[in-house]
């Protein structure tokens, strides 16, 4: 009797024990994403007031069903497949011609960590996040970016003196106070004007004019420069040029 209660308790363990791995392994499975993602790593500098200079590779991606997903860098989109690997939750994206095979790793919390390769040269896993409207749609990230570097309500200052009035700045692109301009929209990074952080703002024809925008991090003060070119041998690269205006938080 004796043997056979150790035989019946030996099985027990070992089937819990295999129950048990089983579980993990399930749990470990994760399904092809889907929707927006857009580039957290990117907008988590919004709070330093300063995205020059900030690398990235993409700043979006938005996976179809048809296990594709649509790349996003700023200037260009593409879409290229997405394909499983052998490590749970990993996935591969590959395009030769423009970098080379990237893998992202699908975390518990469901955002994904874009991981490096020796091509990108960036220094970690870019983090993407799905970021939701009150009716359930992904957000792109300009207007993620509008949001966190431009987007409120101000006070207006002209050479110093307020102006009558206040500018409300719309997280779609919109604008209404600053006149004669009605849109706006960001760039920064490489992307832009020798690398500064600028803004186009556009009038009622579509008129276009460019300036270098400056925030103390928090959007209680924003302040809009004209672009200055340099002459000669820089070979009419830009700088900062005369503050134009001045935008305080109400």
């Amino acid at each position: 009797m004796k043997m056979h209660s150790v035989v019946l308790f030996l099985s027990a363990t070992l089937w819990l024990a295999n129950s048990s791995c089983k579980q993990i392994e399930e749990e470990q499975v994760c399904d092809f994403p889907s929707g927006m993602y857009t580039n957290a790593t990117v907008l988590a500098h919004c709070s330093t007031g300063d995205m020059a200079g900030v690398p990235y590779v993409f700043l979006e991606m938005d996976f179809k069903k048809n296990n594709m997903v649509v790349l996003d860098n700023g200037i260009e989109k593409f879409s290229v497949p997405v394909v499983s690997t052998d490590k749970a939750c990993v996935f591969k994206i590959s395009h030769p011609s423009l970098f080379g095979e990237l893998e992202f790793n699908i975390k518990a919390d469901g955002s994904i960590a874009l991981i490096d390769t020796e091509k990108t040269k960036l220094d970690s896993a870019s983090r993407f996040e799905k970021r939701m409207d009150s009716e359930g749609n992904g957000l792109r990230f300009t207007y993620c970016l509008n949001d966190c570097l431009f987007a409120g309500e101000y006070i207006l200052f002209k050479d110093g003196v307020e102006e009558p009035g206040f500018v409300t700045v719309l997280t779609n692109g919109q604008l209404n106070g600053l006149t004669p301009y009605l849109g706006y929209k960001l760039c920064f990074g490489e992307n832009c004007n020798d690398g500064y952080t600028t803004i186009d703002m556009f009038d009622v024809s579509g008129k276009r004019e460019t300036f270098i925008l400056k925030s103390n991090g928090n959007k209680s003060m924003i302040e809009l420069f004209m672009l200055a070119e340099h002459s000669g041998g820089n070979n009419g690269q830009i700088s900062q040029g005369q503050l134009i205006f001045t935008l305080k938080a109400k």
